[in-house]
């Protein structure tokens, strides 16, 4: 079973599946470990239709997630997800406050190299942070920025 409810992880291709690493445990002990999940295998249950909640985050941004969340003519049929989304959305402005130094450093060197039209930067910045978040398997942009190349 798995050791949370909701929970942030990434997803990677293996071949043709998705799949992610989740915490688990087992029901006759408190031991934790990691454990692949491949989402291309899951088959609806009998038992509750909302199992598997998922929601990729690698380009949604806060502000359209909020945007959802407080939309609920469209939200109606996901109110089983209203607490997973309400984490995701913490979770992405934690992301974002974290990335800011970055992002202001890479504006900057944008800026002094002429580099983009300056109303473009930012979406510029945000599209090669995708980018470089999914060839690294979802690495944080401090782990990009750590490196002799950053």
């Amino acid at each position: 079973r798995t050791h949370k409810n909701y929970e942030p992880v990434i997803a990677f291709r293996q071949g043709d599946d998705i799949c992610v690493n989740a915490t688990v445990n087992r029901y006759s002990t408190d031991r934790d470990f990691n454990c692949k999940v491949n989402l291309s295998l899951f088959k609806e249950s009998s038992r509750n239709d909302a199992e598997l909640g998922f929601l990729f985050m690698d380009t949604i941004k806060a502000e359209e997630l909020e945007w959802y969340i407080h939309r609920r003519k469209l939200r109606y049929n996901h109110l089983f997800y209203i607490r997973f989304f309400k984490m995701a959305l913490n979770y992405i402005r934690a992301e974002r406050e974290a990335e800011e130094p970055y992002r202001q450093m890479l504006s900057q060197a944008l800026a002094d190299g002429n580099i983009g039209q300056p109303n473009l930067r930012s979406e510029l910045i945000d599209r090669c942070i995708v980018a470089w978040r999914a060839d690294n398997r979802g690495a944080t942009l401090e782990a990009a920025m750590s490196t002799e190349k950053g």
